[in-house]
């Protein structure tokens, strides 16, 4: 289900903010899958596994490092953080 442009412009501050959290979630993930590709290249077999890696990254990574702003046309994965416009 995607935001309403009436749910956005009711909560415009909130929905700008999860949708950064959401870009901001993404890109740590996208890392976490590379660190374990060059685990996996570099030992053969991963000991860990991508969400391990995203976990511990993300609850280490204080809010003041996140990227901003999201980059024009990112369209979030998750529909439930996606524009009716998108």
């Amino acid at each position: 289900m995607t935001i309403t442009e009436t749910e956005y412009l009711n909560l415009k501050e909130y929905w700008d903010y999860q949708r950064l959290k959401e870009y901001n979630r993404e890109k740590v993930y996208e890392h976490a899958e590379e660190i374990l590709k060059d685990l996996e290249d570099k030992l053969g077999e991963a000991p860990t596994s991508v969400d391990a890696i995203f976990d511990d990254i993300w609850t280490q990574l204080p809010e003041s490092e996140w990227l901003t702003p999201i980059p024009y046309g990112w369209v979030p994965k998750d529909p439930k953080y996606q524009l009716w416009n998108e």
